[in-house]
């Protein structure tokens, strides 16, 4: 598929189906406004889909089903939806003879004989997407219940689904990409470890959107080009544009997701270094350039910055005050290896939030920053009834037992909830509080941080929400029982000990070093439950 051109269409336009699509070349093509079709004629759930608008809005002028294709040197503009859509899903059965039926999804591996999924990138490269909602993206897939489209009576689809790309034996990387002026997202990426090198990402509501441990390197961001009119911040605050498409407030170069991202010899051009307004119908909007933001993740791993520079200076390099739906997104961190975005070599960046705040660390109001020099854990619990909406309410406490308490939300399940950060220091521990359990009367315990080997700081339960169950009765399965808080503090791996006054305390080892992640990132990893006996 060379050379070619698709213009003004509704719903997909290249558009590879079925999944089992493989080695083909498709080069040099140009596609021009791909439109959303109305819902009573759509095919496809992802013809017409608004949300999630800045990971993988329909339709796509590129729809690709399978990653094992040659697809270099193609420009998508104008999307009403997205540019490239890297839509992999799970597990397919293929019929691959000649007039066969076609791919049907399945249910597990044996069924199987195509894995979009788990599949490894043959080319990717040299792609342009312009003036789209997403730019390119890898996540979202039909892989979910089957649905009929109640609009036009048509079968054979499936429900929009997370899509975790996981290529086997692979570390994909993905050269020289453009996206520039996506309203909602430039690349959205959602997957294992992957390496994005010479992209340019420009102009756009956010350039680089990532879930998990992406890599950045050689590249470029561009806040706000001479290409930008200011009059163009006027789409994001006309209302009768679908909130999908549109991103009212700063343009951000990358976003502190789920990571762990890492920036690596990055430039930030053109981030403004005064504020920068936009006067709406009622309100004067701050919509200043930012090139690191923060958002909420349903995981956090700590972000790696090293060999980044600024041209200009920015107004802020980070801001970390924007509203989010995750109540524990104070737990973000990122770790500047070399002080670019500091000045502070081996400093980590962290939210403005009193959690955060230990000896040495200092505030910046303007950016809704600490600035600190000590080790970040995160730990993640999961009591399998929700998994992003999980209640505990958390204190961080010094050997006195003074220090900031984080009271979530004590009457009930917490909103977008599952994780707390850890400093790494025996000067501290945390108590947890209105802990609710799920099946079985267990939840599941992770903890990640540095190197294998680490040790997280003490960690106490005070008192059980849900179930009949004194923190006295609570066992941290596969860890060894001590005697003394003294032996709990001088623990070299996973243990716990009941307190004299009943409460539970325990610290984690991180004994498992994670697989196909980068060497800038946390290393390691510990899981593990935690039951009511």
């Amino acid at each position: 598929v060379l050379g070619n051109t698709c213009v003004d269409h509704f719903g997909h336009g290249f558009f590879l189906e079925e999944g089992n699509e493989v080695k083909n070349i498709i080069q040099y093509n140009l596609g021009v406004g791909s439109k959303k079709i109305s819902p009573s004629l759509a095919l496809l759930q992802s013809d017409f889909n608004l949300s999630p608008g800045d990971r993988f809005p329909g339709p796509a002028t590129y729809w690709v089903s399978n990653p094992d294709n040659d697809i270099r040197h193609n420009i998508a503009v104008g999307s009403e939806g997205s540019g490239f859509w890297m839509a992999f899903r799970t597990y397919l059965a293929c019929d691959e003879q000649p007039g066969g039926s076609g791919c049907i999804v399945v249910d597990n591996q044996q069924q199987a004989n195509v894995f979009p999924r788990f599949t490894k990138t043959l080319h990717f490269s040299d792609n342009i997407a312009m003036s789209t909602v997403t730019g390119i993206t890898w996540d979202g897939a039909p892989d979910g219940l089957a649905i009929n489209n109640s609009d036009s009576k048509a079968s054979g689809d499936f429900a929009l689904v997370n899509a975790h790309y996981a290529p086997l034996g692979q570390i994909p990387t993905f050269g020289n990409l453009h996206v520039y002026k996506s309203a909602r997202a430039g690349i959205y990426f959602r997957g294992e470890q992957c390496l994005f090198t010479q992209a340019i990402f420009a102009d756009s509501g956010t350039g680089a959107f990532f879930a998990y441990n992406q890599i950045i390197k050689d590249s470029i961001m561009v806040g706000l080009s001479d290409n930008h009119d200011h009059e163009e911040f006027g789409y994001h605050f006309d209302n009768s544009i679908s909130t999908h498409r549109r991103h009212p407030r700063k343009f951000e170069g990358i976003r502190v997701y789920d990571g762990p991202w890492v920036l690596d010899n990055v430039h930030f051009a053109e981030y403004d270094s005064d504020q920068v307004f936009f006067q709406t119908s009622s309100n004067m909007i701050e919509m200043t350039p930012t090139p690191i933001t923060l958002t909420g993740g349903a995981e956090r791993f700590v972000n790696v910055a090293k060999r980044v520079t600024f041209e200009p200076n920015p107004y802020r390099r980070v801001f970390h005050g924007l509203p989010n739906n995750w109540q524990d997104s104070y737990s973000a961190a990122t770790f500047d290896l070399y002080g670019d975005i500091t000045g502070n070599p081996g400093s980590i960046i962290r939210p403005k939030d009193e959690m955060n705040n230990f000896d040495g660390c200092t505030g910046y109001e303007k950016e809704k920053i600490y600035v600190c020099n000590y080790a970040v854990g995160h730990v993640r619990l999961n009591n399998f009834l929700v998994s992003n909406a999980q209640n505990f309410d958390v204190a961080r406490l010094d050997a006195s037992g003074n220090g900031p308490s984080l009271d979530h939300q004590p009457s009930g399940i917490g909103n977008y909830l599952n994780k707390f950060s850890v400093i790494i220091s025996d000067l501290i521990f945390y108590q947890l509080s209105n802990v609710v359990f799920g099946n079985n009367n267990n939840i599941q315990v992770k903890f990640s941080s540095d190197a294998v080997g680490d040790m997280s700081p003490i960690i106490e339960i005070q008192s059980v929400a849900n179930i009949f169950c004194p923190p006295s009765s609570l066992r941290l399965l596969n860890a060894v029982q001590l005697n003394s808080v003294a032996e709990l503090r001088a623990a070299t791996q996973t243990s716990f000990f009941i307190t004299i006054d009943g409460r539970f305390a325990f610290r984690l080892e991180a004994d498992m070093q994670r697989v196909n992640i980068s060497p800038e990132a946390p290393q390691a990893m510990y899981t593990g439950i935690l039951q009511c006996e």
